[in-house]
């Protein structure tokens, strides 16, 4: 303050905290892990890694590549609780992986062991980044979920759009709805978000 003392010993100064990740997201990502590494070793370390690290979508991201080029061919399709990658990436909103994911050739609206596809998922968890990537890379916004027990007011499942609404996540409900009833927007949206790369 007068400028003979450091400002470190007049006030106390922080270090920025760790960015707070949710206990679902931390159990989403270690699930993603269990799929990405069949080695149960090499797994629990990552695991481990996922716990002590506020950067673990960037520490997942070679492995994810590795699984994209090899590993899907080694471990199962779908883990413990009944979804796949695809699924648990949308669920955390990794937008990156999915454009990887579908150049590497595969569907965007497989389904999980509950009939929810990847979208389905996003709508869930409100990741709108990750719903507007799956609709620009070919996902089907029309697709209903195929639910193991249907009831009286939805008998043939929900779409995204319900399922956003449903959560609370208005915003994308109204356009995951819109882009159903007008495909048009998503083309829209890819040529406008092209020109901002350019």
């Amino acid at each position: 303050m007068d400028s003979l003392v450091p400002a470190s010993q007049v006030i106390k100064l922080k270090s920025p905290a760790k960015t707070n990740r949710s206990t679902i997201e931390l159990e989403l990502e270690q699930r993603l892990a269990s799929l990405l590494l069949t080695n149960e070793k090499d797994c629990n370390k990552l695991k481990k890694k996922l716990e002590e690290t506020d950067q673990s979508e960037i520490v997942l991201r070679k492995y994810l590549k590795d699984w994209l080029f090899e590993g899907y061919r080694k471990g199962p399709a779908l883990d413990s609780k009944g979804q796949g990658v695809l699924h648990l990436l949308a669920s955390l909103g990794y937008t990156w992986a999915i454009s990887l994911f579908r150049f590497a050739g595969f569907k965007l609206d497989g389904r999980d062991r509950f009939g929810w596809t990847a979208l389905h998922w996003a709508a869930f968890y409100g990741r709108d980044g990750a719903a507007i990537v799956l609709l620009q890379e070919g996902a089907n916004p029309s697709i209903v979920t195929q639910p193991t027990k249907p009831t009286d007011e939805h008998p043939g499942g929900l779409t995204a759009a319900k399922i956003a609404s449903d959560r609370g996540h208005n915003h994308l409900a109204d356009y995951l709805a819109a882009v159903v009833k007008n495909p048009e927007m998503i083309m829209r949206i890819s040529a406008h978000r092209a020109k901002a790369l350019a």
